[in-house]
């Protein structure tokens, strides 16, 4: 298989030259293509987009396909970037903020890039202190780079309008190859921080058309067959089921609709995973992770350490506070627990009373949180848990299942603080958020982490319930999945968050987190829904 772009053929005048000629009307169509992408030559592309064959209309022409690779004229247009400027001079005159841009990765994706990085770094503070020793060699080798400089430049602005006048014209962002590499995985590899940021800026404009799409109801209820949607067709979802990111598509032998795993569609409707399919099925508890029937993680215990700087950033700890008010806290979603206990310890850290109302529908998470609080407790942070009740009988609280809080009789154990209550919403949120509102019911802080739910339903949630739910100066967050089995849809779903929750009237704030842990322990996992070294933490407040 060719590890490079389409070949030209030189200039028999110029052996040297591998950009004369580089199409020849002879050549197939879409070889002429790929040749006109790999060496940015933008007015033969231009040409040839225009004036494609009539068996193809204009936007297959911008998605034509090398069979050999399975790579787009995009994809040519990114690997031939790394092929026409060498590395070695790359490694000169990038400089440190790509590979920082770069997560530490090198020209070739490797994880030397942070190590080298760092030692170019070095080398340049060297330089920088004994400037004044060098003299006239300093200024020699700055004045030697200026060409190679000057050449990027050009080489940089060549693939830039390359990849902006293939975009125009249809080309799709997020197609994998034969080796379920995007062009934007390319790019990223490769540290083409400009290129790559171009394939992001196209993937947020489309996924943002689609929810716009998604949202249009057609008047009168006419419907043409060619727009409609089945109810039974699958909606393709990340790895995880949790809140779905964005798929991608291979195109090969025709044009096949991939997740973010590479499964082919036929397959996804076979293996279609659907709130009320989850919500019917049996969990396993394992100690680490909740699998459903068909071997999907739910929650595994990796997040731990993410969902505890959630809560730290959730519930800030203000010590000027002499009597504190009872906080009012909502999680959606328990699975195994762990903000739901990070939430109460925190809160008894701080000796902060606090209400947490947990919604949860699963039957089995249900049978766990009621049967004991081992399952998400330890022994000491349960005595503190002073009331559990079911929302649905306010005035009338359930016994408390052994293990809450301390026993009427012979229980010399006593917390220093149990200023801690738990209410119980045995159902789905759907359900649930509407009976708060009507019931006047506001929070300080709300987390929503639901499973096999798509970004249309969270959507949903942001939008239309939160704001009837939320503090005027509350807080609230999510767990960001969205696209986290490969960076460029982590990096698109980030954008097109960043811009729907505006709309909705949110401002949110990121934190970049280690997630490294997250990309191991997947064995008898059926579908991979973490992938990154980093995780972004949103914290979400009303606009001012």
């Amino acid at each position: 298989m060719p590890s490079g772009p389409p070949t030209p053929t030189p200039d028999p005048q110029n052996p040297n030259d591998t950009t004369a000629d580089a199409t020849k009307p002879e050549d197939p169509y879409p070889q002429q293509c790929l040749l006109a992408a790999a060496h940015h030559d933008v007015p033969t592309l231009r040409r040839l987009l225009d004036s494609p064959p009539e068996s193809m209309t204009s936007v297959e022409a911008a998605n034509v396909v090398d069979p050999e690779t399975g790579w787009t004229l995009l994809h040519a247009a990114v690997v031939a970037f790394d092929t026409k400027f060498p590395k070695a001079r790359m490694e000169e005159t990038r400089g440190d903020v790509d590979v920082a841009e770069n997560g530490g990765r090198g020209v070739d994706g490797s994880e030397d890039g942070e190590r080298n990085g760092q030692q170019r770094l070095e080398s340049q503070d060297v330089g920088h202190r004994g400037r004044q020793d060098l003299g006239s060699k300093d200024t020699a080798h700055s004045e030697q780079q200026a060409p190679e400089i000057e050449e990027r430049e050009k080489l940089t602005q060549q693939a830039e309008e390359t990849l902006h006048l293939l975009l125009q014209n249809g080309a799709i962002w997020n197609v994998l190859d034969l080796n379920d590499k995007t062009p934007g995985c390319l790019a990223h590899a490769n540290g083409f921080k400009k290129l790559y940021d171009i394939l992001v800026e196209a993937g947020v404009r489309a996924e943002l058309l689609f929810g716009k799409l998604d949202e249009y109801e057609v008047l009168d209820g006419e419907e043409s067959d060619e727009d409609e949607v089945g109810e039974d067709e699958a909606v393709p979802t990340d790895g995880e089921g949790k809140t779905p990111g964005i798929g991608v598509t291979r195109v090969e032998d025709g044009s096949e609709a991939m997740d973010t795993n590479g499964q082919k569609a036929d397959a996804l409707e076979e293996e279609e995973l659907t709130n009320e399919k989850y919500l019917s099925k049996p969990l396993t508890f394992q100690t680490n992770r909740i699998l459903d029937s068909d071997n999907n993680a739910v929650m595994m215990e990796w997040e731990r350490n993410i969902m505890r700087r959630t809560v730290e950033s959730l519930l800030p700890i203000d010590r000027t506070e002499q009597e504190k008010p009872v906080k009012q806290i909502l999680n959606i979603g328990h699975g195994l627990g762990i903000i739901s206990s990070l939430f109460l310890s925190h809160a008894r850290a701080d000796k902060q009373p606090v209400v947490l109302h947990i919604v949860e529908p699963h039957p089995d998470v249900l049978a766990k949180i009621r049967g004991s609080p081992d399952s998400w407790l330890d022994a000491e942070l349960a005595k503190a848990v002073r009331s559990f009740r079911e929302y649905d009988e306010p005035q009338a609280p359930l016994p408390k299942p052994p293990g809450y809080g301390r026993s009427d009789v012979g229980d010399d154990a006593s917390p220093d603080f149990e200023n801690l209550e738990v209410v119980l919403h045995p159902n789905t949120w759907q359900t649930v958020l509407p009976r708060l509102v009507t019931d006047d019911v506001t929070f300080d802080a709300i987390f929503f982490d639901t499973f096999a739910e798509d970004y249309k339903a969270f959507k949903e949630f942001f939008s239309e319930h939160v704001i009837g739910l939320l503090k005027q100066n509350g807080r609230w967050s999510f767990f960001h999945g969205l696209g986290a089995d490969r960076q460029i849809c982590y990096d698109v779903y980030t954008k097109v968050l960043e811009c729907d929750l505006m709309e909705a009237g949110f401002d949110v704030e990121w934190e970049s987190l280690n997630s490294q842990e997250g990309t191991q322990g997947w064995e008898g996992v059926r579908r991979k829904y973490w992938a990154l070294d980093k995780y972004r933490l949103p914290i979400c407040t009303f606009l001012d």
